[in-house]
């Protein structure tokens, strides 16, 4: 059975939105671990929107089903039960974003992601989404280039700051 019949916009054979979803689908398909919708867009080669609308139309057929409680968002195939991240409780990532601060304010020179996920001792993606609400918050700086060196932007005090941590 064609899990992608059916649906406006995705069941025309020759459609471009038929293809993206035939990736996007044998991608899961052979997939050891749920997957983000970055991770999808890398592999099947397919801009993030366009994997995110087909996933999200997926999602309505019942096509694909969305991992509880993750951040960001993980896809698998429907009944498959895959190795599932536990997720990251907002107290887990309020005290990793603690670390995060702390270890750039203290550091003398710009660090990785990586290296930041390692010295805190958290997975590289809840550090790297820490990150992004730090840079958006105006709390750290990123170089452009690969790789990516982090940095803080201020000394001031966020002890108490837990914005962006849900």
């Amino acid at each position: 059975m064609n899990p992608t019949a059916g649906v406006r916009g995705v069941n025309a054979r020759s459609t471009p939105r038929k293809h993206i979803a035939d990736a996007v689908l044998a991608t899961l398909d052979g997939a050891t671990a749920p997957m983000s919708t970055k991770e999808l867009s890398d592999i099947t080669g397919f801009g993030p929107g366009e994997v995110r609308g087909i996933l999200q139309t997926l999602f309505r057929i019942g096509s694909v089903v969305k991992v509880p409680r993750t951040d960001p968002i993980l896809w698998e195939l429907p009944g498959r039960s895959l190795n599932i991240p536990a997720a990251q409780p907002y107290v887990v990532r309020r005290e990793c974003r603690s670390r995060v601060i702390d270890l750039l304010s203290s550091s003398d020179r710009p660090l990785r992601s990586a290296e930041i996920a390692q010295i805190v001792g958290a997975e590289s993606g809840l550090v790297r989404g820490i990150l992004l609400q730090l840079k958006r918050d105006g709390k750290v700086s990123v170089t452009s280039g690969s790789p990516s060196l982090w940095s803080r932007t201020s000394s001031k005090d966020d002890s108490e700051d837990t914005g962006g941590c849900a």
